[in-house]
């Protein structure tokens, strides 16, 4: 898995205003500063420790999320726990990674995928978790409280993306379920699967925007081919999926983040064919 998960800064001038985070060789976290303009296409400026620096803690395998939270941005990842020295450590560490290091809660080193969601006061942190790992359970984590609950679904991928989302008071996360078909938990006891959802791959990155102004949400997914699709959810109903189009694949193990400047989505991912982070526009 190669994380990656991005912010907007509004203060930063257009150029620059995309804040793209991800995990590094040296287990430690990476920063490119990306365009929000819809057809810049120039350069970034990128900021990681060398290969040789340090080594971080972030757990290799691990997903990123982030979001602004209280005024500030957070980004959230799976970390090794400090052990005593000889020792291998059997448990990992669900943390805030920046603006600084502070571990929640802890999960098993298998499960690495989580996704976070606030309102900008309320900040809940959705992972993988439960007795099995082929058959994992759901948790949300309240920022606020510092409490974990696991939440009523049933079915989960092993491994499966999550991705969440604030609609009004209803906190939603997205995920695969043993059968290849994307979920949606709304906060209540049932989980319906997506219309048309059954054209993603198996263990397909997952990432989204919403627009609270029109109340649209865009999913965004690999589907067998490894290409970028999209599918719009307008008015409570999922619409038909579309593949964005004059875009890279999708690199098999990449993450997939999502952030809207106007009436843009930004998508970035590993490509298949150059190893690097991409950047794909879709406006929606």
């Amino acid at each position: 898995m190669t994380g990656i998960a991005a912010l907007v800064n509004p203060n930063a001038p257009t150029a620059r205003n995309i804040q793209v985070f991800y995990n590094t060789n040296s287990f430690n976290l990476g920063l490119e500063l990306k365009s929000g303009d819809i057809s810049d296409q120039s350069g970034n400026h990128a900021f990681s420790a060398a290969d040789t620096s340090q080594g971080g803690f972030i757990v290799k395998e691990s997903s990123l999320a982030a979001a602004p939270y209280l005024q500030t941005q957070f980004v959230i990842a799976v970390t090794t726990p400090k052990t005593a020295a000889g020792t291998t450590a059997k448990t990992s560490d669900v943390s805030i990674v920046s603006p600084l290091y502070m571990p929640l809660t802890t999960v098993n080193p298998a499960n690495t995928s989580l996704a976070f969601c606030t309102d900008g006061e309320q900040g809940f942190i959705f992972h993988l978790g439960g007795d099995s790992v082929e058959k994992p359970d759901i948790y949300e984590y309240n920022v606020n409280s510092r409490t974990s609950r696991d939440i009523p679904v049933d079915g989960v991928a092993k491994g499966t993306a999550l991705c969440a989302y604030y609609e009004g008071n209803l906190r939603l996360c997205i995920f695969e379920n043993r059968h290849g078909y994307l979920m949606e938990y709304d906060g209540n006891q049932s989980s319906p699967a997506i219309d048309g959802s059954a054209a993603a791959i198996n263990g397909t990155p997952l990432g989204l925007s919403y627009n609270a102004e029109e109340k649209k949400v865009a999913l965004y997914f690999a589907d067998k081919n490894r290409a970028l699709n999209r599918m719009l959810k307008m008015n409570g109903a999922w619409r038909d999926v579309h593949q964005v189009q004059n875009t890279e694949p999708i690199a098999a193990g990449s993450q997939l983040t999502v952030v809207r400047v106007g009436n843009v989505n930004h998508i970035f991912y590993i490509t298949g064919s150059q190893g690097e982070i991409y950047q794909a526009r879709d406006q929606v």
